[in-house]
């Protein structure tokens, strides 16, 4: 017997158990050449910092996006 929910007490995990509804939205950025962005030789730390923080902007932009944080 197992609780879980949204469906309550379930003896051998039946009735299944329903995930909740996502809406998912992605972004597609262009690609990174990292030559062309950081030089000939880049250094592998800066171009990560710049590179994750470009991907956290994006990230923070789409969520204030959303209205109701599991539905919306």
């Amino acid at each position: 017997m197992s609780l879980g929910p949204p469906l309550g007490i379930s003896v051998l995990d039946l009735p299944p158990r329903l995930p909740l509804p996502a809406k998912i939205e992605i972004e597609v950025r262009p690609p990174v050449d990292l030559h062309e962005r950081f030089g000939p030789s880049p250094s592998i730390d800066r171009a990560f910092e710049a590179i994750t923080a470009e991907m956290q902007g994006t990230l923070d932009d789409l969520a204030e996006d959303r209205a109701i944080p599991v539905v919306g």
